[in-house]
Parts: C-alpha cells; sequence; structure tokens
C-alpha cells in the first residue's frame, strides 16, 4: 500500500515538474494576455456540437446564452457539425471592444 502511494506521488510530481500548464496553451508570454472579449455561440439544432479551434466546447444547448471568454484581436476557428446536416465552420476574429454573437443554422442533407 505504501509502496503505491510513492508511486503515485512521484508520478503526479515528476508530471507537474516537467511541463507546466501554460506550455500547452501559447507559452509563458501568453500568461500576461488579457482574457478580454467575450463571444456567443448560437447554433440549431440544439444537439449540435460546437468546437472552437477544435477543442469541444458543448452541444448547442449546453451553450445557449453562455458566454466564451477568449482573447481579444486573435483568430478562432468555429466548427458546427450535427448528424445529418452540412458541417459549418467559421473564422471569427474575437473583438475586445464589445461582445459578439455567432447564430448558425445547420443545413439537413437532402437524399433524394
Amino acid at each position: 500500500m505504501k509502496l503505491r502511494i510513492v508511486v503515485a506521488l512521484v508520478t503526479l510530481s515528476a508530471g507537474l515538474a516537467v511541463s507546466p500548464a501554460w506550455a500547452f496553451w501559447g507559452g509563458q508570454d501568453s500568461i500576461s494576455d488579457p482574457i478580454d472579449a467575450l463571444v456567443t455561440i448560437e447554433a440549431l439544432p440544439l444537439y449540435a456540437e460546437v468546437r472552437l479551434n477544435g477543442a469541444f466546447v458543448g452541444t448547442a444547448q449546453e451553450i445557449a446564452n453562455k458566454g466564451l471568454a477568449v482573447f481579444g484581436s486573435r483568430a478562432y476557428i468555429v466548427t458546427v457539425t450535427a448528424p445529418g446536416h452540412i458541417e459549418r465552420r467559421l473564422t471569427l476574429v474575437s473583438n475586445s471592444a464589445m461582445p459578439q454573437r455567432v447564430h448558425v443554422d445547420l443545413v439537413p442533407i437532402r437524399t433524394p
């Protein structure tokens, strides 16, 4: 039992020492960047998946009327997908001067 605890603590401390969390989000210089832009994404159908730069944000119903805090003056790719619908991909440049709202209506795939 003690050996398992020691191994877990050594593994945890080695993982924290090797790569700090900020290394995955733009490097040490990005720590001073303010998160000052607000983006609201509304999509239909409500079961559509919403991704921001490839990272899953949630379904349209989960994120409806909630704002996403993002870095100002940066470009983001918003992807909205749903089964049986054509995928929609948008490029969004965040603006810290005012909140932004994105509306997406997916088009169903028609089969003859």
